[in-house]
Formats: structure tokens, C-alpha cells, sequence
């Protein structure tokens, strides 16, 4: 019988539970998932802090402009 008309359906079916069971055991895997926790939360807490300081350390600078602006002034 010629390849083009051979019925592929049965090969599917036998590798259907090796795929299955494949994807049982990976979804079973815990490996790396300290290391994923313990990245997400540092990502949890460094990136707002990060936008913090950025925010503080720009109205440090304004203010230090603002005191040496009023420094430089004679009389005063």
C-alpha cells in the first residue's frame, strides 16, 4: 500500500501516553521553584523601592538647588 494512503491515526494513539506521562512529570517537577519565589520577590520589593529613591533623591536635588539659590543671595 502506498505511504499516501496509510492511515497515520494508530501511531498517534500509541505515543499519546508517553506525551501524557512526559507532561505529568514535568508539571510534577518542583526544581527551581525556590530560586523563582525567591526572584519575584526581590523584583517585588527592589523595583518599587527603586522608583522611591529615584523620587527622593530628585526632590533632594531640588531642594539643595532651592537652599543654594537662597544661600547666594546677598542680604539676606
Amino acid at each position: 500500500m502506498p505511504d499516501e494512503f496509510h492511515d497515520n491515526r494508530g501511531d498517534a494513539r500509541r505515543n499519546a501516553p508517553a506525551t501524557a506521562s512526559s507532561l505529568r512529570r514535568l508539571h510534577a517537577d518542583r526544581g527551581g521553584m525556590v530560586t523563582l519565589e525567591h526572584a519575584l520577590l526581590l523584583a517585588a520589593f527592589t523595583l518599587p523601592m527603586y522608583l522611591v529613591l529615584d523620587a527622593m533623591l530628585d526632590n533632594l536635588g531640588t531642594y539643595y538647588a532651592m537652599l543654594t539659590f537662597f544661600g547666594s543671595i546677598p542680604f539676606f
